[in-house]
């Protein structure tokens, strides 16, 4: 039953990677309307900006941040500009907020390129500029590769690339997306090919042995390769946090199984109420899981996880879904009625709806708790959206995920911590969240301040990205143009 019921569950994820979007052969016009992207202006002077610094909270009032060529060239106060006859080409932000474009961790663009373009163009409209793919097969992943070095990928959001998961038995509904290793003996030579297929990092996945994914982080060292993913429920937390995995991925009960005595029957159990008994059935199971779990002992190994630079990447959107988050955008999103895909999402949703509120408010309440712990080990909180699984959309889902991520008790400034500073520091790109002279610009300008409202995120200006200011126009590159049937 249990296979049968997570065979059911990923088939239709890998369904949702493949078809979750319309085709956008004519979208990408609408895009470059609803963007006005000045790409011949090499100079341009931001004015009247409120810049933010995602360190400390510290804001820097009424400054002109003066771009040349895709760099900061200056950062001035607007009472002590220069004459901006110098060559700049001046933009009013109007006192908006200006923060590093917006990371989304946790995302599977797609098997095509062209899909994969589809969903970054959904990313860059919502002011994310980088984002990390959590799989795709080696041949999608070659293509990937070569349409970057091609150019046909310039000027979307900078992407850095898992390849296919690696895991330790074959599970028939991921197709050509797994590497399956049951022997140590073979690691070397699979990261090898995976490295030269273009991956950035590694990714583990559920099934694998303790002695192949001890393996793994050896050979993947040595190949300069960091690795992520989820916790292996043969191997568990202990092992993974003494190792140098660098991220958690999901705040649930696959992750965190072995932090309980009866987490691996709670885990059959979970997932037999979820696909089949009914939500109620499911939010017992888990109050449960989540109240029996040794937060001394596991608390301890996140302690030593977080000293090491360890990061969880919670996905909460994943196990907190509901109409009132992405109900009726996600079926305005959803093309095609008769569309499997749409379907499921529905059942799960109206699943939900059906479930006891009691039970599902006390649920919320013990992953709320349970964030506070891990959090205050110094885990590091990454915001990503697992876009598509569970009715979620590339872009939006990233503004619903850190909607979720303040509800469930970060502070504001952590919440855009979690989708700038931190993924660059643990992804090792420390550029791309610096605002200060000499650096890349890389930065969005929001309508409202981050740190007062976590609504400030759905309230985008624009957005200065690749050497080109795109002057953001709300919805409706997605709202209306897919509402019309294109």
């Amino acid at each position: 039953m249990e296979h049968s019921v997570s065979a059911q569950f990923y088939f239709h994820h890998k369904l949702l990677l493949r078809n979750q979007y319309l085709s956008f052969l004519l979208i990408i016009s609408i895009f470059q309307f609803c963007f006005s992207a000045h790409a011949s202006d090499t100079k341009q002077a931001f004015i009247n900006a409120n810049i933010i610094d995602v360190r400390t909270g510290e804001l820097t009032k009424n400054a002109v941040i003066y771009v040349d060529r895709g760099k900061i060239a200056a950062i001035e106060q607007n009472s002590a500009a220069e004459d901006l006859s110098r060559g700049y080409v001046i933009i009013d932000v109007k006192g908006g907020f200006v923060v590093p474009g917006l990371w989304d961790s946790h995302i599977h663009l797609g098997d095509s390129v062209e899909e994969s373009r589809e969903n970054a163009l959904r990313l860059l409209a919502k002011g994310i500029t980088q984002t990390r793919d959590m799989g795709r097969s080696v041949k999608s992943l070659k293509s990937y590769k070569q349409a970057e070095q091609q150019g046909k990928l310039s000027g979307l959001p900078h992407v850095i690339n898992a390849g296919p998961l690696i895991d330790g038995s074959m599970n028939t509904w991921y197709g050509d997306l797994q590497y399956v290793i049951e022997d140590e003996g073979t690691v070397a030579n699979k990261l090898a090919s995976i490295k030269r297929s273009g991956a950035d990092f590694i990714k583990v996945y559920q099934d694998l042995s303790e002695p192949v994914y001890q393996k793994i982080l050896i050979e993947a060292d040595k190949l300069e390769l960091d690795v992520h993913g989820h916790v292996p429920s043969r191997v568990g937390i202990e092992a993974l946090v003494s190792g140098s995995q660098k991220t958690i991925e999901h705040l649930d009960i696959s992750a965190f199984q072995t932090c309980s005595p009866n987490g691996r029957e709670l885990y059959g159990k979970a997932l037999n109420a979820k696909f089949g008994e009914g939500y109620s059935a499911y939010y017992q199971v888990m109050i449960a899981f989540w109240q029996s779990i040794d937060w001394q002992s596991c608390g301890q190994a996140l302690r030593k996880f977080a000293e090491r630079g360890g990061a969880l990447n919670p996905s909460l959107i994943m196990e907190t879904f509901d109409h009132k988050l992405v109900g009726e955008k996600v079926l305005k999103e959803m093309h095609n009625e008769d569309w499997l895909g749409k379907s499921w999402c529905m059942q799960q949703l109206a699943g939900v709806e059906r479930a006891d509120k009691r039970l599902r408010q006390q649920y919320l309440a013990e992953i709320k708790k349970a964030l506070s712990k891990i959090k205050g080990y110094g885990v590091i909180i990454l915001a990503g959206s697992d876009s598509p699984n569970y009715c979620n959309i590339a872009g939006d889902s990233l503004l619903w995920e850190l909607h979720r991520l303040n509800e469930f008790g970060l502070t504001n400034l952590e919440v855009l911590q979690s989708a700038t500073i931190n993924p660059a520091k643990v992804f090792k790109m420390p550029e791309s969240t610096e605002i200060r002279v000499g650096s890349a610009a890389n930065f969005i300008v929001l309508n409202e301040n981050p740190l007062a409202t976590v609504k400030a995120y759905s309230a985008l200006r624009g957005t200065y990205f690749d050497s080109r200011w795109r002057q953001a126009f709300g919805d409706k590159i997605t709202r209306n143009s897919i509402k019309s049937g294109i």
